[in-house]
């Protein structure tokens, strides 16, 4: 939700009930007619918020001629009320005009609505629904010279309309064109960050469609109680229309110019968040390529695993957070597994015991990660051994992880001893405890936490943003925002991007003889470039050779990757793809004894179908079934299938000794 949108409409709001007061007040102390320049005085307020905060032209003068629209049903209301005689053109011509409104302003709704998350609007239906709209209304226009539109008859000094076919057709029109751009907002914020929020525009539709049919029910006037007429049909308009379009700024489904800022200010502290890390990933990738001993090559790059498993891991993990609020403990379990891999590669015996799981706060996990990490490198390791502890009694969570290391020499074991792991301010959040020993040799650093599973993580988000000297990264900064999608866009790039560079890493590891050295400096190097955009032209060059590489490397490492079909030329359903087979490719190699993985792509006009199998013939019923039990939907596919439904398609996994990915993807998807 923008934040400052809501000012406005908070303005908006309070404007609504200043009028609504009024208007009760006027009947009482006999003074009435104002309340009609009010609601217009709000119309043009909005619309003046609008023509600032909307940058998109095709939104802004569909949402501006609407608001003329609006404007148009009161002041012609006002002309027949208390300017036009009865009986006169002018009487009859204002009442034929108040149709016109009504056919305009939902041919404007689904334009502005169709035009939302997509730079293909549809403009050809549009052209030819707003061909049929000006064809309605010089029918009704025109009504005095035949009987297809309204029908008046005046007697006792009042007028009476009866309506026509065309006018029939008319509110068929304006009920269907409305419900459509309804569905169709209901439909987009679906499959976008906006989901969370469709409460408001539903809300708002809802009150709209009661305060219609009552309008209606009452034989097409004016409710009332106790005597005082409550609102008019154009009153009801405003609401439903200007309620529509302002629900979408404020959830972010219509990008105005504070949620642009608010994109850019999350880039930004993503950025930041992760600068010091990619600091010193960029000096060990500037070691290596100064380095020509082998042995100093190689350390350097079990380093920049290390360090790159920890990046990638991290935006893994706040990923999945920004999605769901609580992580479940194995996802720390495979973030300091991946670690333990290139560790392992240094010389560093390792261990890992977990004992119970459960759902606990993202921030736990993300802490407890990053405790992990601060203790693995801040010292000269042989050996670390980390078990993890969760339990659970009545309403109570107690999560207990203990990190035992090895350390040489002594000066650096003692300085970490010393050393506060984390803050004050976080362990106040989490209700945690940070203990740290000494016992043969052997130093244990303890992480405990026990929290009331009542205590849900907006309580803890919030309790952190009033600590103004907490700064927990991509996490808070995306929360506060509630700008998940555009958080998410980054985090993924970068989980992706360094996802590659280790595949390959790991692979020059194990057997350097079947990876080429140049191509690992041009991945890691285009890395640097793409998650610091320090290049956008890198970025944009490689786009195209993203799926190849990935496939070079997973032969590199004894997998065969078997393509069929064409990868779309469609740059957001390239990205979709390419992730996907880095995802399927990953899953095999730290999973599975595969040595074969089938892609297959098949496309037509409307959609994109991607199917990634893997081939069970070589394994054992062992390894079968393994992959049966340890198949679940973390980290890479997690991921992944955001990244589809995002881009409003479908994902279905299928586990078993065939382990197969299904992919829909529309071809309009943005």
């Amino acid at each position: 939700m923008v934040k400052k949108r809501l000012k406005t409409d908070y303005l908006i709001l309070g404007w609504i009930l200043l009028t609504a007061t009024w208007n009760i007040l006027s009947t009482v102390i006999g003074i009435n007619g104002i309340t009609t320049y009010l609601y217009i005085g709000l119309v043009v307020f909005w619309m003046v918020s609008v023509y600032e905060e909307i940058p998109d032209r095709f939104v802004q003068f569909r949402m501006e001629l609407g608001g003329v629209m609006l404007i148009l049903l009161f002041v012609v209301r006002v002309i027949r009320w208390d300017y036009a005689v009865t009986g006169s053109f002018l009487d009859r011509f204002c009442w034929y005009l108040y149709y016109v409104p009504l056919l305009v302003t939902p041919v404007l709704s689904l334009a502005i609505t169709q035009h939302i998350g997509t730079r293909n609007a549809r403009r050809t239906a549009i052209n030819v629904l707003t061909g049929l709209c000006v064809t309605l209304c010089l029918i009704i226009l025109m009504s005095d010279y035949h009987t297809l539109g309204v029908v008046i008859t005046y007697s006792n000094g009042s007028a009476h309309g009866k309506l026509g076919p065309v006018a029939y057709v008319s509110i068929g029109w304006y009920m269907l064109l409305s419900l459509i751009s309804f569905g169709i907002i209901l439909g987009k914020c679906r499959v976008s960050a906006s989901r969370k929020l469709v409460h408001i525009p539903v809300i708002t539709q809802l009150l709209g469609l009661i305060a219609w049919s009552v309008y209606y029910a009452n034989g097409g006037s004016s409710p009332k109680a106790w005597g005082i007429s409550l609102y008019n049909l154009q009153e009801v308009e405003m609401f439903i229309f200007l309620g529509l379009w302002e629900s979408c700024i404020l959830i972010g489904l219509i990008p105005g110019n504070s949620l642009i800022k608010e994109r850019d200010w999350i880039r930004d502290g993503i950025r930041q968040s992760v600068s010091s890390k990619m600091a010193e990933l960029k000096l060990i990738f500037d070691r290596l390529r100064n380095c020509g001993d082998e042995k100093t090559f190689r350390e350097d790059l079990i380093e920049l695993g290390c360090l790159g498993a920890y990046v990638k891991r991290r935006a893994n993990l706040e990923l999945i957070a920004d999605k769901e609020g609580f992580l479940n403990t194995q996802e720390l379990s495979l973030s300091i597994r991946e670690s333990f891999e290139y560790y392992e590669l240094a010389g560093v015996s390792t261990g890992y015991e977990e004992t119970g799981k459960a759902e606990v706060p993202s921030l736990l996990i993300i802490t407890a990660y990053e405790f992990f990490d601060k203790i693995m490198g801040s010292g000269l390791l042989n050996a670390c051994y980390v078990k993890v502890q969760v339990s659970q009694e009545h309403e109570h969570i107690s999560f207990k992880m203990s990190v035992d290391v090895g350390m040489e020499p002594f000066e650096a074991a003692d300085a970490l001893l010393r050393r506060e792991w984390v803050s004050e301010e976080i362990l106040d959040i989490l209700g945690a405890k940070v203990k740290c020993s000494e016992s043969d040799d052997t130093f244990r650093f303890e992480l405990n936490a026990r929290y009331s599973m009542r205590k849900t993580p907006k309580n803890l988000l919030k309790r952190s943003r009033e600590m103004s000297r907490v700064d927990y990264g991509l996490l808070g900064l995306a929360a506060f925002l509630s700008l998940e999608q555009e958080a998410m866009a980054e985090k993924i790039r970068i989980h992706d991007t360094l996802g590659r560079c280790l595949l390959m890493t790991k692979g020059y590891l194990l057997n350097s003889a079947r990876v080429d050295k140049d191509a690992l400096f041009f991945e890691w190097n285009r890395a640097m470039s793409n998650i610091d955009e320090a290049s956008q032209e890198s970025s944009e060059n490689s786009e195209s050779v993203d799926y190849s590489t990935c496939i070079r490397q997973a032969k590199s490492m004894g997998v065969d990757v078997l393509l069929s079909g064409t990868i779309p030329a469609n740059k957001q359903l390239r990205s979709v793809i390419d992730t996907a087979i880095t995802v399927h490719i990953t899953n095999i190699l730290r999973h599975t004894a595969g040595r074969k993985a089938y892609v297959s792509i098949e496309s037509d006009e409307k959609s994109c179908i991607i199917v990634l199998k893997e081939d069970a013939a070589e394994l054992d019923g062992a390894a079968s079934s393994e992959i049966n039990e340890t198949v679940k939907e973390t980290g890479g596919l997690k991921n992944l299938r955001y990244r589809v439904e995002s881009a409003g398609g479908t994902m279905k996994v299928t586990p078993g000794p065939e382990f197969t990915i299904r992919i829909e993807l529309p071809f309009d998807a943005d």
